[in-house]
């Protein structure tokens, strides 16, 4: 972003998408682990998957037998997501471009926390989208023990996925979590760790080839197996990035502000496994 004493250049869309949707996917754990979809128009329809339908071997020129795999569909609208931050005309002009990227830096890190707030942590209210604790019951539900001495409920999670046709892509847990389950080792008196490294990220471990990534939105105790074949973040392309002078024209300070529209498609419910740790 180019300063001036008064006001901003325009930003083109690219621009302002290399911005601020390029960095927020890239923080975000929740738009790491779904399948992105960019969109112009208001909202998303996504079929709800039952089912995967059947499928049958017919002579040619035969009628092909009808399978509904989706009974139903989702209409996923996007919601708005912002961040605005302040500073002074002297700082902007002064350090022209870098404090103005500095404060769209801030929002970046801001928006991308939020939405993984609104997709791993408790259900928030409007405007908030729906993420993964809204599913309820309707997730494969499986239990970790209190004393860790293995990953099978994490093996378990992996198979399910593979059964109903949707390979678990990632685990999600909380930084509490995932350093336990990493200090696991693969023997009684062993020094060696029960997970794999992960080979294009050394500081991740896999399961079963299934990276393990962290939230701390996640509650604590759980596990979240997701694949990404059922899950969406829906992202409008129309982000913005604006800056201005007649917001604060009276205390000398410019304003600047990052928007981004994000929600939520799990059009397969039970093809996502909770793993819930026990109490006792």
């Amino acid at each position: 972003m180019t300063a001036t004493t008064k006001t901003f250049a325009a930003l083109t869309q690219q621009q302002i998408y290399t911005l601020i949707v390029e960095p927020v996917q890239a923080q975000s754990v929740a738009l790491q682990v779904c399948t992105r979809v960019p969109i112009s128009k208001p909202s998303l329809r996504l079929p709800k998957i039952v089912d995967t339908g059947t499928a049958a071997w017919v002579e040619e020129g035969a009628a092909i037998p009808i399978s509904d795999a989706a009974a139903d569909e989702d209409e996923v609208t996007p919601k708005k997501v912002a961040g605005l931050r302040t500073i002074t005309s002297e700082l902007a002009d002064d350090s022209d471009p870098a404090a103005v990227q500095q404060v769209g830096a801030t929002i970046v890190t801001a928006i991308a926390l939020e939405v993984d707030r609104a997709f791993f942590g408790p259900t928030q209210p409007s405007p908030a989208p729906a993420g993964l604790r809204s599913i309820g019951a309707d997730a494969n539900a499986l239990v970790l023990p209190k004393t860790l001495v293995n990953v099978d409920p994490l093996l378990a999670a992996i198979a399910h996925g593979r059964d109903v046709g949707a390979p678990v892509t990632s685990f999600v847990t909380s930084p509490a979590l995932a350093l336990e389950l990493a200090t696991l080792k693969d023997a009684s008196g062993s020094q060696r760790g029960l997970l794999q490294p992960d080979p294009t990220q050394p500081d991740r471990n896999v399961v079963g080839g299934v990276p393990i990534l962290t939230s701390p939105f996640v509650e604590a105790g759980d596990v979240w197996a997701i694949p990404a074949s059922r899950t969406f973040g829906v992202v409008r392309k129309d982000a913005k990035v604006e800056a201005s002078t007649e917001f604060l024209w009276a205390n000398d300070s410019v304003s600047v502000r990052g928007i981004m529209r994000v929600a939520f498609g799990m059009v397969s419910p039970s093809s996502i496994s909770r793993i819930r740790r026990a109490t006792s």
